[in-house]
């Protein structure tokens, strides 16, 4: 692996990105302006969430974790009885498992779609695709064999049929998945890179577990397998490099690494269970996404300079998704900074992770729930792997 490409592959490279990004946004030099009195204002805000729902509790990680725990805590709760017969590491590399597959199906599910749930109810968005992802998991359907159902193995991904996928999110004409066909071609890809790298399922990925020291190793092994598994994007080396976009006003990739990096605060509490210990490092980015930036956007601290592209549709490769994702992480650690020192905490108290989970895209949801009935304040193609 070249040194460009090891350079791209790791969580500096999304934090040099958004700093540069941010510095060029500051001096006029991307699509959109920085409000820095919005985000002092959306700092105090933020802080005064935190104090008034969580006091001086420590603050839970931004995980798939606390999907299952609201939308189907029976559910989950039965899953984990159902895993207490097993040893620390058999619970580990199940609960990695189930984070791989559902937090990769979790790009954006689209306005119209809703999943039918015995016990959730009819429920839409994330958490939809949570208990969605949980319940096939359960079934068996990424398991290689019925005899050991709480894997997600190489070979049932490599077989994985569109009508399988299709049944299990309950995805038809009249309740459409947005971005189907490239969540089932992602789960495909997924099977194959992990035998072509000699893993038998996906836990396979973060051994040895007792070297990862940080969260930013958890991430780094992933984006070593991870890029395989997206759509053809750019490539280096002849190495696809996943969630990394060329950016033409720079005529240089930019590095985002949204969904390996949620799958790392993911899998942050599994790993516990083999004496992995990662729960305040503070070592990954906010996540390049529209909840936070659209809370970014509707709080005023981002505006665009030229008003008519939001009434465009716009890629995920465009230039102006490019730098407003680069800005969101860029403008989500600042407001961390101040939030902390409102606060009067450290980054170990209340790590990235924290701050996610504390407000930023729940603050994002419900602004776009109120100003558009859900929808990102700027209009993205989805094909199921990105957001």
């Amino acid at each position: 692996m070249s040194t460009d490409v090891k350079s791209l592959l790791c969580v500096d490279a999304v934090l040099d990105a958004s700093d540069r990004m941010l510095q060029e946004a500051q001096h006029g030099g991307t699509p959109f302006s920085v409000d820095e009195d919005a985000l002092n204002a959306l700092a105090r805000e933020l802080a005064e969430r935190i104090r008034t729902q969580y006091g001086r509790q420590a603050v839970p990680l931004h995980a798939r974790w606390r999907h299952f725990e609201t939308a189907c805590p029976e559910t989950f709760m039965i899953f984990m009885e159902r895993l207490q017969g097993t040893s620390d590491i058999g619970t580990a590399e199940a609960l990695i498992d189930l984070a791989v597959v559902s937090v990769l199906l979790d790009a954006g599910a689209g306005k119209a779609w809703r999943y039918h749930s015995p016990e959730a109810g009819i429920i839409g968005r994330s958490e939809g695709l949570a208990v969605a992802s949980l319940e096939m998991f359960m079934q068996g359907i990424f398991a290689a064999t019925e005899d050991d159902p709480n894997r997600v193995d190489a070979h049932a991904l490599i077989n994985l049929k569109p009508e399988q996928l299709a049944e299990g999110l309950q995805h038809r004409s009249d309740n459409a998945l947005a971005g189907f066909e490239g969540r089932c071609a992602m789960l495909n890809a997924l099977g194959h890179t992990l035998n072509d790298h000699g893993l038998s399922r996906c836990a396979d990925i973060l051994k040895p577990y007792r070297t990862l020291e940080e969260a930013s190793d958890v991430l780094e092994r992933f984006l070593c397998v991870l890029g395989f598994v997206f759509p053809s994007r750019l490539t280096l080396d002849g190495i696809p490099m996943g969630d990394v976009w060329h950016y033409g006003p720079w005529n240089e990739p930019v590095a985002l690494h949204k969904l390996p990096q949620w799958l790392s605060y993911s899998c942050i509490e599994p790993l516990a269970y083999v004496n992995v210990h990662l729960e305040r490092d503070d070592s990954l980015t906010a996540l390049a996404e529209y909840r936070n930036g659209g809370l970014l956007m509707d709080a005023g601290v981002l505006k665009l300079r030229e008003p008519y592209l939001i009434e465009e549709q716009h890629h995920p490769g465009s230039d102006v998704i490019i730098a407003w994702r680069a800005l969101t992480v860029g403008l989500i650690e600042c407001l961390a900074d101040l939030v902390r020192d409102i606060l009067e905490t450290s980054s170990e108290d209340l790590p990235m992770g924290g701050i996610l989970q504390a407000g930023t895209w729940a603050m994002g949801r419900e602004r776009a729930a109120r100003l558009r009935n859900g929808a990102p304040p700027l209009s993205i193609i989805s094909d199921g792997t990105v957001f």
